[in-house]
């Protein structure tokens, strides 16, 4: 039985850093510069960083390397931003639909989903790797 973490909290980051980083393991990056950030607004008072009113992850491909951060990156090619109680929803569902063009068109026309940049931009590394459905399995 898996362990279930905090979605956000820095042992769910810790978490999602190794799984990301093992899944990447062996694969060619050699020519990929891409950074995937998620942000999460209204998120419970403990997870926010002193000062912070947002928190989330991001995921840097560049130079061959895989680094994953623990928080928000002003700097990503594209930056997904939803409120933190409807990210858990889908967090914690392998199955959820999550990354569906028209559940996301849904989302974003009810105020509940921002994309800034092209998530179809996104190498074919990150897509068939399926962030969503590797982490769901560990989030509480």
């Amino acid at each position: 039985m898996l362990k279930r973490l905090e979605f956000m909290s820095p042992t769910w980051i810790a978490m999602a850093r190794e799984q990301i980083l093992r899944a990447l393991d062996g694969k060619d990056l050699s020519t990929i510069r891409f950074t995937l950030c998620e942000e999460f607004t209204n998120p419970p008072e403990h997870l926010k960083p002193s000062g912070a009113q947002t928190i989330g992850f991001y995921v840097r491909l560049g130079d061959g390397q895989v680094e994953v951060g623990d928080r928000p990156t002003t700097d990503a090619d594209c930056t997904i931003i939803s409120d933190y109680g409807d990210a858990l929803s889908v967090a914690r569902d392998p199955e959820a639909t999550a990354a569906d063009p028209a559940v996301m068109a849904e989302r974003m026309a009810a105020g509940s989903l921002k994309i800034i940049g092209d998530p179809s931009a996104a190498p074919a590394v990150l897509t068939e790797l399926n962030i969503h459905k590797l982490l769901a399995p560990h989030t509480a």
